[in-house]
């Protein structure tokens, strides 16, 4: 089968398939007598083996191997594909969590976006010492309210979690909302230090939080 009537069949373009060619992943084995690449069935078999590894998330340069490894059980590669997987979500899911809150603190424009970025960055470093002095020097504006609460919440050194309840106290009713939702966190730890946080804003709007 000649190289169009493969991409029109499997929806695989001519120029994946020569790149396919080029890396040594699917050469096709015979040539026509005008040098023309002509495909196997055992070759459209490997095509479909090599497609459905690719659906699944194995990166090209892994699947020579797991299609030579005729020993290895298809639970192992699955296995690598889930850890992977998983890996790529958790990464996702931080990223997520980091969007969720730039969004909340209703970036006026892109100087707000950016410097929401830098907190929060800033706010996840390693030494406590550092997250504890920008906690006390971090502006309690409307846009950097949702990004130092969440801090508060996940926090767990004593000092820079003292640090950011009162940079937290300084925004006023700006965090109740954000605290309100961690309220109903999953984690205890969570839960009990937006308690606190509302306990020491201590407004009537917070009051009616806890309420």
């Amino acid at each position: 089968m000649l190289i169009g009537e493969v991409a029109a069949r499997s929806g695989i373009s001519a120029r994946m398939l020569r790149h396919y060619d080029r890396i040594g992943l699917l050469s096709p084995s015979e040539r026509t007598a005008g040098g023309y690449r002509d495909y196997s069935d055992a070759d459209l078999r490997r095509l479909f083996h090599i497609e459905n590894l690719r659906s699944l998330g194995l990166p090209l340069a892994d699947i020579p191997a797991a299609l030579a490894d005729d020993a290895r059980a298809p639970s192992d590669t699955i296995e690598r594909l889930l850890h992977r997987t998983r890996a790529r979500l958790a990464v996702l899911t931080e990223l997520a969590e980091r969007l969720e809150q730039v969004r909340s603190g209703e970036p006026r424009d892109w100087s707000d976006a950016l410097r929401m970025v830098e907190l929060l960055r800033g706010l996840e470093a390693p030494d406590a010492s550092a997250r504890q002095t920008l906690a006390l020097t971090a502006d309690a504006d409307h846009a950097s309210t949702a990004v130092l609460v969440a801090a508060l919440l996940r926090e767990d050194d004593l000092n820079t979690a003292g640090a950011l309840l009162w940079a937290v106290a300084r925004a006023g009713d700006d965090a109740v909302p954000t605290l309100e939702r961690g309220l109903h966190d999953a984690e205890a730890a969570r839960r009990h230090r937006a308690m606190r946080a509302l306990e020491k804003l201590d407004t009537p709007r917070a009051r009616a939080a806890l309420g």
